[in-house]
């Protein structure tokens, strides 16, 4: 996914976590239209063309990633529709076509058993339907789903929720709030213990830590001091991290004293994404990014 990430300008990013359920949303492929439209479905409007190019087109990268399983991974695409305004106005998902119905087919990569496959649309302002698929129906998996398009943000609307809060979402608000003060607002010393117990804290039952807090602290305890264990940098790895995250998309380099409410779930909301990409590219846990 290099290619967007190389232009001259910034690309907006919406990410959907999914899964392909047997008997429920794992339709297969387009082969059976009756089960094809079972499979999660995704709307994409693109009201206005890319301000920044010449073009009366917008540009779009799709990229569809997979978990990987004990079987290994499983042959993936997904297919992009263009969808008639009259259709977007009238109907709500899922959606489904007859084979004599079947909207305009934008994109739809070559079946694929590799851990990630991409797309780039081009396009003049559209509605698109995006459906992500297994070769084969009722074959399980769990899946990320990332959209790329160029500004503004407000131009794309995705009909799933955009990188959800997560389960453990309402037990991290509810240790917000003990920790905040009059005014609802927290100090970096507190988003650290919240970092430190929602997402780098291992669970006694588990033999493992946090593979993200070992590839974290382990490359920052051995370049602050070689003798220093993970643990005895822990602390002090946190109180950093927490301060870095505060301070990120600020217009100068001071770092805010306190965090309110909508500030600190930009920074869990980014944290729990990344921690969530690092364990698709570590599926064994040992703390590394495998880069097969």
């Amino acid at each position: 996914m290099g290619q967007p990430l190389s232009e001259d300008y910034s690309w907006q990013l919406s990410c959907i976590e999914g899964s392909w359920v047997s008997g429920s949303t794992a339709g297969g492929s387009k082969d059976d239209l009756k089960s094809f439209w079972t499979n999660p479905q995704y709307l994409l409007q693109l009201t206005h063309p890319d301000e920044l190019d010449n073009s009366d087109s917008c540009h779009v990268v799709i990229s569809l990633m997979q978990k990987l399983h004990d079987t290994g991974y499983h042959p993936i695409s997904f297919v992009v529709f263009q969808i008639p305004d009259e259709d977007f106005r009238t109907k709500t998902i899922p959606m489904s076509y007859s084979k004599k119905k079947l909207p305009k087919i934008i994109a739809h990569p070559t079946f694929s058993n590799a851990r990630e496959i991409t797309g780039r649309v081009r396009i003049s302002p559209s509605t698109l339907l995006i459906v992500p698929c297994t070769q084969k129906r009722n074959v399980e998996g769990d899946f990320f789903l990332r959209i790329y398009s160029k500004p503004h943000r407000k131009d794309v609307q995705v009909s799933s929720m955009p990188c959800t809060m997560g389960t453990n979402w309402s037990s991290i608000v509810r240790m917000f709030y003990s920790f905040s003060d009059t005014l609802g607002t927290v100090d970096h010393a507190a988003l650290a213990s919240i970092l430190d117990a929602h997402f780098f804290t291992f669970k006694s039952k588990s033999k493992h830590k946090s593979s993200l807090w070992k590839a974290l602290t382990r490359k920052r305890s051995k370049l602050d001091d070689p003798n220093k264990s993970i643990d005895e940098s822990r602390e002090e790895f946190l109180q950093h991290l927490a301060q870095t995250l505060a301070s990120a998309g600020q217009a100068t380099d001071t770092i805010p004293e306190r965090l309110n409410y909508d500030k600190f779930k930009r920074i869990i909301r980014n944290v729990q994404h990344w921690k969530e990409m690092f364990d698709f590219y570590d599926p064994d846990r040992k703390g590394y990014v495998d880069r097969k």
